[in-house]
């Protein structure tokens, strides 16, 4: 995991003597002007490596006075996508794929020529006129793209180990582009 610094809301300016961050009614966090900071529970040693367990409110207490909740919401990266097209004669469906259990907020995008599409889907059907395809997944903390992919119908991609569904010489199969 990642490191996190917590930022207090609407707080007093300096000089602060004190600063304690709760996970009610626990305290997770704890300074004081006279000794270095201390790191209880799951933030033992420091709020670095973080994982799901550490998601919640907490709750900045500064010089004694309560402050406003802050949300701490870790989320997982998005894996690398991978491309898998399944064609007739006329059309390919694209599928975008990728392990995404306990990844949150995820989105899909596409690509075409390098434009993005306005596609926002797991899947997207394509047709014979754009030559290569793309697709992104993307959270508030990661995004990462699949390798670029040659459209299935260019001929000149066609060879005894790939697309051969799709340059139009078989039946409608699952076939990976890679």
């Amino acid at each position: 995991g990642d490191e996190v610094v917590l930022r207090p809301v609407g707080v007093s300016p300096p000089p602060f003597t004190s600063i304690e961050w709760k996970d009610e009614p626990n305290i997770a966090i704890q300074w004081d002007e006279n000794d270095d900071v201390m790191y209880y529970r799951h933030f033992r040693g420091t709020p670095s490596n973080l994982i799901r367990n550490h998601s919640g409110v907490y709750i900045p207490q500064i010089n004694g006075v309560k402050g406003k909740p802050v949300e701490l919401k870790i989320i997982s990266p998005v894996p690398v996508p991978t491309l898998s097209a399944s064609c007739d004669a006329d059309t390919c469906v694209l599928k975008c794929d990728g392990n995404t259990a306990g990844v949150e907020m995820v989105t899909y995008k596409w690509k075409s020529d390098d434009a993005e599409l306005p596609i926002s889907s797991k899947e997207y059907t394509i047709e014979k006129v754009i030559s290569a395809f793309s697709c992104e997944l993307k959270n508030p903390v990661s995004q990462e793209t699949s390798e670029p992919v040659a459209n299935p119908f260019h001929t000149s991609m066609c060879d005894a180990s790939s697309f051969l569904v799709c340059c139009g010489r078989g039946n409608s199969n699952d076939i990976d582009t890679k």
